[in-house]
């Protein structure tokens, strides 16, 4: 193969750099704008901050894996993902070089870098392979023009894989916190590199981790537009703790629902206990109050008797009284936090079309899914 461009790290190393092309996610599908999904997000509320750090203040560590010696970014970036998520809940996976870069070789045929045909049904079946312990259960890419949905996602999902044509600027800038910006060069499309983007400490910068600089390198947004980008959200059980909360404190499964919403994959069901009710202090001069909220579970059931029957007109009944429980009167059905109104909506919609299709086993997930969105 044709000699590879490289970049020398001061006491890390010297790295492979691969094609940009051979990089390019050809086989994945594109998510939705959170702007084009009307009340998905609220505004105030389940928003990223500011700035937000999933690197546990540099305590979490992302070591070269073999990059060093080999064109293996592709495999790296997801194993530093992987000990990301894992870090984030206190069980950080430390990865095994050796066994890296042993698998990193068997797939790839050699060292020949790796593409979207190689990489991605390896780390949904698990990292390291086969069927290593560390799985991606949905990918997607997010467009890098839209700052809220890529802040988003980075935020709510534990970072972003990130593909590119690195400037040629960028090959000098390799000491712990340099900064990368739109200025540094042309984007060389023979210095492609994956890496994972972990954090975001403004609106207009990102936190880079590769080729074992700590501190990160710093990316800026306009930087990361010049470069010829893809940004990749993966989803994983990994990210969740034992509650099924992860670190931006969302429950799994509002965030499956969040996920399916966008355009994603089907997700697996929640192997997660359903998230529990907030305690509510009790009031010191208790009077006279609304009785306790209903169960809207027998309304679900019922709305699924009267779809399978082709009752629409009790369908719609259905409908009205589920969404009237919810948003009216006192005895109003509560939604637990981390939920609101348009993932009940989302949830409904995915019901009826899974009925319509007649897949009952995929209806049932859904009603559960509905059911732990409530008190």
């Amino acid at each position: 193969m044709a000699e590879r461009k490289v970049v020398h790290v001061a006491g890390n190393g010297t790295f492979q750099l691969v094609p940009r092309d051979q990089l390019r996610a050809k086989t994945l599908k594109k998510i939705k704008s959170i702007s084009s999904r009307k009340g998905i997000v609220q505004p105030g509320k389940d928003q990223p901050p500011t700035g937000w750090d999933w690197s546990k203040g540099r305590t979490i560590k992302f070591p070269t894996l073999g990059n060093d010696q080999y064109g293996n970014c592709f495999y790296v970036a997801p194993c530093h993902q992987s000990q990301l998520w894992t870090g984030m809940n206190g069980a950080w996976w430390p990865g095994d070089r050796n066994q890296i870069i042993r698998r990193y070789l068997e797939i790839a045929g050699g060292d020949n870098g790796l593409d979207d045909a190689t990489i991605f049904p390896e780390i949904r079946r698990g990292i390291v392979g086969p069927d290593g312990p560390h799985k991606y259960i949905g990918l997607m890419l997010v467009d890098p023009r839209d700052n809220p949905t890529v802040r988003m996602m980075a935020w709510r999902f534990g970072g972003l894989m990130y593909t590119c044509s690195l400037l040629s600027g960028w090959l000098n800038k390799t000491q712990p916190g340099d900064l990368w910006i739109a200025g540094d060069g042309r984007p060389d499309p023979y210095a492609g590199h994956a890496m994972l983007l972990s954090g975001m400490p403004s609106e207009q910068e990102f936190a880079v981790e590769t080729w074992g600089i700590d501190p990160n390198i710093r990316l800026t947004y306009g930087g990361m537009l010049g470069s010829d980008p893809e940004l990749i959200v993966g989803v994983s059980l990994e990210w969740y703790d034992k509650n099924g909360i992860s670190p931006a404190g969302f429950h799994y499964t509002a965030d499956k629902v969040f996920w399916e919403s966008l355009g994603g994959e089907r997700l697996p069901e929640s192997p997660f206990p359903s998230p529990g009710p907030v305690p509510v202090p009790p009031d010191p001069n208790p009077g006279p109050g609304p009785s306790p909220s209903p169960s809207l579970w027998p309304d679900l059931l019922q709305l699924l008797k009267d779809v399978l029957a082709k009752n629409w007109k009790a369908v719609l009944d259905d409908l009205v009284k589920i969404f009237g429980d919810v948003f009216n009167g006192p005895n109003a059905v509560q939604l637990l936090p981390g939920f609101h109104w348009m993932d009940v909506v989302i949830a409904i919609i995915q019901l009826l079309q899974d009925l319509f299709k007649g897949d009952r086993v995929l209806a049932s997930g859904k009603l559960y899914s509905l059911r732990t969105m409530f008190r």
